[in-house]
């Protein structure tokens, strides 16, 4: 992934940026999974105008914590979410 062009977003306030970190506080699911990404992601999304963005902060903030990008493109992880089982 290219981190020079990672981030595209911009937070509207300091506000918004504290509620997303909030709610990346409020998943419970282990971020080093697939799910817990997913789950993260899923958190986040409404503070975001596209999906794709939503999803750039999700892996920058893997990489903040594992020093890896997670995914190396919105393509992978949208080909990962496509195989999560449905909950049922």
């Amino acid at each position: 992934m290219n981190t020079k062009n990672a981030i595209t977003f911009n937070f509207q306030s300091i506000e918004q940026q504290l509620k997303v970190q909030t709610n990346f506080l409020e998943v419970s699911e282990h971020f080093e999974t697939d799910y817990g990404f997913f789950c993260r992601y899923l958190h986040i999304l409404p503070f975001f105008k596209t999906p794709e963005d939503a999803f750039l902060c999700v892996n920058i903030q893997y990489f903040k914590t594992y020093k890896e990008f997670r995914f190396n493109s919105y393509n992978s992880f949208k080909e990962m979410v496509n195989g999560l089982p449905d909950d049922e």
